[in-house]
């Protein structure tokens, strides 16, 4: 193979990583036709309709358990690539699909594509790449994400103006992912042939993945609560509110770009100041006097909040042996997706408390988490920093 092919194949391998993560939101993106459905079928309650885009991260949370075993005995490009086309197959269905159980089904069946593909956008990277060059391009991952979400919303939005239906087209996007994993990923060799000893996770493991869990419980309630503020304040409606989370997304590109220089300077300090300054900016956000200072506000936090998550998968995956990134990396995509599952009920419960509307109690308890989060994170940190010096060993 001459110098050229070997870039070649290299710079293939490195995007087709990467677009794993650009495809991790496609199961949400049809959100926009709920309103649509529940007009096709007026005989069922709004939940139920509902539950048809619930439905695939409740198919995706079963492959997620196995699929650290799965990988194991298959292989992870043999995962992938039934995951994707899994989930290209199923998301198209709903083109043709007229009764809500097949929808349903079909949307079931997208969820398990998406738990057997989700979890790689990590592991690869960790499993290619080394040292700076892997903190950089897990900061890249979380970019890519946002940025492949907001180029989706896009791309919804302009087949949803033509013929709704149309929109489920845009599952197909995984079948491109599906030739690039099949043309660049090399395969790995499965482990099936003998019989794998499973390390239990270290105690700092359990520890980052329930910090990840309450991470992003957070920035579910500050997505959930923007349309509501927006419309109570009197900033716009539902175009001004897609407006501001497609500007969101791009701003939590913009920190996954920057996140690799960022760690390499500021090291620990990232995860507590990306905490704190999230909490100014929802302060921003609910005292806003104006639409423009409001978006600003939500973009900020997008932006400043977006160097935690990086962090966080960073973290997990330093000192874990071979066998136990796949598992690790599971457990981290499934928690987020619990966390977006409970987040309505938590934060809704939580804005029940307070002496203001609930729009409003919710973001001061948002605020509130926020510090909370930074603190103990800094008193964590500060113990972990006490514990080495020390064990540290003496001249």
């Amino acid at each position: 193979m001459t110098k050229q092919s070997r870039n070649i194949q290299a710079g293939g391998r490195l995007i087709t990583i990467l677009s794993i993560s650009a495809v991790g939101g496609l199961a949400l993106a049809v959100t926009s036709v709920i309103p649509k459905w529940a007009q096709e079928f007026p005989q069922l309650p709004l939940a139920a309709i509902e539950l048809l885009v619930t439905l695939a991260n409740l198919g995706a949370l079963i492959t997620l358990l196995f699929n650290p075993w799965l990988t194991r005995r298959w292989g992870s490009k043999r995962v992938i690539l039934v995951g994707l086309l899994l989930g290209a197959g199923a998301g198209c269905l709903p083109v043709w699909l007229r009764s809500y159980g097949a929808i349903a089904v079909s949307r079931f069946l997208l969820g398990l594509g998406l738990g057997l593909y989700a979890p790689h956008g990590i592991s690869l990277i960790v499993h290619h790449y080394q040292g700076a060059q892997q903190t950089r391009l897990l900061g890249y991952q979380t970019g890519i994400g946002a940025l492949g979400s907001t180029m989706i919303m896009l791309l919804v939005g302009a087949l949803a103006s033509r013929n709704w239906r149309w929109v489920f087209w845009i599952h197909g996007l995984l079948l491109l992912v599906a030739l690039a994993v099949g043309r660049f990923l090399p395969p790995d060799r499965p482990q099936s042939v003998a019989p794998v000893v499973r390390t239990p996770l270290p105690r700092s493991a359990w520890w980052l993945i329930l910090l990840t869990f309450w991470t992003y419980l957070v920035i579910w309630g500050v997505q959930l609560k923007l349309p509501s503020l927006f419309s109570e304040k009197g900033f716009g409606g539902a175009q001004v509110t897609s407006l501001t989370l497609a500007l969101m997304n791009l701003g939590g590109f913009a920190a996954g770009m920057l996140f690799g220089r960022s760690y390499r300077r500021w090291g620990r300090h990232v995860l507590t100041a990306g905490y704190m300054t999230a909490a100014v900016t929802v302060l921003g956000l609910l005292l806003s006097p104006n639409q423009g200072l409001a978006i600003m506000a939500a973009v900020g936090f997008n932006f400043v909040y977006s160097f935690t998550g990086p962090y966080l998968v960073v973290r997990s995956q330093q000192g874990l042996a071979p066998n136990q990134v796949e598992e690790m990396s599971s457990y981290l995509t499934i928690v987020t997706i619990v966390s977006a599952f409970l987040a309505p009920i938590w934060w809704n419960l939580l804005g029940e408390i307070g002496w203001g509307p609930l729009t409003q109690n919710v973001l001061v308890w948002v605020i509130t988490m926020l510090l909370l989060l930074a603190l103990i994170v800094a008193l964590v940190q500060s113990q972990q920093r006490r514990i080495k010096r020390v064990n540290r060993p003496r001249a």
